[in-house]
Order: C-alpha cells, then sequence, then structure tokens
C-alpha cells in the first residue's frame, strides 16, 4: 500500500527533491564566502613558588584569559592593526574566542570575506590581549614593590626593624623575578 502511494507520487516528490536541492545551490552560490582563521595561545602552568596551580585556578584563568579577548580595550587596540578596520566595534562580529576542554589552549578566531583578513583580525586581537596583559601585570607588580619600598621607608629606624625590611626586601626580590618573566605563561 504504501508502495503504491510512492509510486502514484513519484514525480511530486522528484520535483520537490530537484525544486529544493536548486534553492540550495542558489541560495549558496548568492552568499558571500567567509574565511575563519585561528590562532592559538597556550596558557602554561606557573612554575612560580607562589604560583597557584591548582585546576580550578588554571581553569579560572583561561575562562578570564577568553572573555578579556573581546574586551572593548583589546578590540579597539586590534582594531588598529587591521587595514580597513575604524574601531573594536567593527571587530566584536568577527571574533571569537574559546578554551579547550582537555588542554590549556585558547582559540582566538577572525572571519573575514578575505582569508588575509581573517588571519589579521585573530593575530591582531592576540597580539593586543598579549600586549595588555603585559602592561597591566606589570602595572600590578610596580605597584607593590611601590608599596613595599614605602613600608621600607616606613620602618627604617624603628626599634627591630631588621628583620621585617630584611623580608620585604626579599619580597620585592621576588617581584623583580616575577616582573622578568611576566607574559611567559602565554
Amino acid at each position: 500500500r504504501y508502495l503504491d502511494a510512492l509510486s502514484r507520487s513519484r514525480w511530486t516528490i522528484a520535483a520537490i527533491v530537484v525544486l529544493m536541492t536548486g534553492v540550495v545551490v542558489g541560495a549558496s552560490l548568492l552568499l558571500p564566502d567567509t574565511y575563519r582563521s585561528t590562532t592559538r595561545l597556550v596558557f602554561e602552568q606557573s612554575t612560580a613558588p607562589f604560583g597557584e596551580t591548582d585546576e580550578a585556578t588554571t581553569l579560572r584563568r583561561l575562562t578570564t584569559t577568553e572573555t578579556l579577548l573581546t574586551s572593548q580595550q583589546v578590540l579597539d587596540a586590534a582594531a588598529e592593526e587591521v587595514p580597513g578596520v575604524e574601531d573594536g566595534d567593527e571587530l566584536a562580529g568577527n571574533v571569537t574566542s574559546s578554551v579547550e576542554d582537555d588542554a590549556n589552549i585558547i582559540n582566538i578566531s577572525g572571519s573575514d570575506e578575505d582569508p588575509r583578513t581573517a588571519a589579521q583580525i585573530a593575530n591582531a586581537v592576540a597580539a593586543a590581549f598579549l600586549s595588555e596583559r603585559e602592561r597591566v601585570d606589570r602595572e600590578r607588580l610596580a605597584n607593590a614593590r611601590s608599596q613595599l619600598e614605602q613600608e621600607i621607608l616606613a620602618l627604617e629606624g624603628a626599634p627591630n626593624a631588621g628583620v621585617q625590611i630584611g623580608a620585604i626586601r626579599e619580597r620585592i626580590s621576588e617581584l623583580a623575578v616575577g616582573e622578568a618573566s611576566v607574559g611567559a605563561d602565554l
């Protein structure tokens, strides 16, 4: 019975298949090609003696990094490096970021109708992010050093302050090592 119904409707079914195929082919020919380029950042575990390396901390840092990659400040800086792009708002729809589930890898994807521009977008966002992150980390370390130096000045002349000043100077040395390795984890 079903075979008879299919047999009677074979021309209608064939016409629908041909029509739908034509619509899909036509639509794919009319839509512009979009190219996607991906840049990867590898997040290295901190080897600093005071750096946290547990799984939750690493995941939190990766998620924070993924969010910051598409922040307005990073996109505005990246836009300056991509020809024909005025500001970060233009890039926002062409940039995505993701974190790989089983690895400490952050993917930054740029898309455009031109493959070179797609690559420029992904690379510019990665470079802008790394530059901004390095600037913020150096600023944070400089502020910490300044606060410790203020503590030393406040302690000078105080009785029995030698041990505290020694400990503060040791911490300043640790900050100098941290400052030298800023950005080394990505």
